[in-house]
């Protein structure tokens, strides 16, 4: 519980990422929707779905695995996402 509450005290100083923000933690990667004292809240995305795109489930993040885990925010630094599109061409491509 302390620890959430220092992480808590982290997310707010520091700003890794905020609400809006799309991020990676651990395994889970989703839109931040809510920050609290003790956790936050992301709308998950991808998993089984192809894409980046939601899958409809809300997931609670303990503010303690700021301090555990890397975060990766897509939206901080640049605010669009690079995909890359696979095309196949080979000889016989016309």
């Amino acid at each position: 519980m302390i620890a959430s509450i220092a992480g808590w005290f982290y997310i707010l100083a520091r700003k890794p990422f905020e609400v809006g923000d799309r991020i990676a933690i651990g395994e889970h990667a989703g839109d931040v929707i809510d920050q609290r004292l003790f956790r936050f809240t992301m709308l998950e995305i991808g998993n089984w779905v192809d894409a980046d795109q939601s899958t409809g489930r809300v997931i609670h993040v303990p503010n303690s695995l700021a301090f555990t885990a890397t975060i990766a925010n897509y939206t901080s630094g640049f605010k669009y996402i690079w995909n890359e599109l696979p095309v196949l061409v080979t000889f016989e491509s016309d």
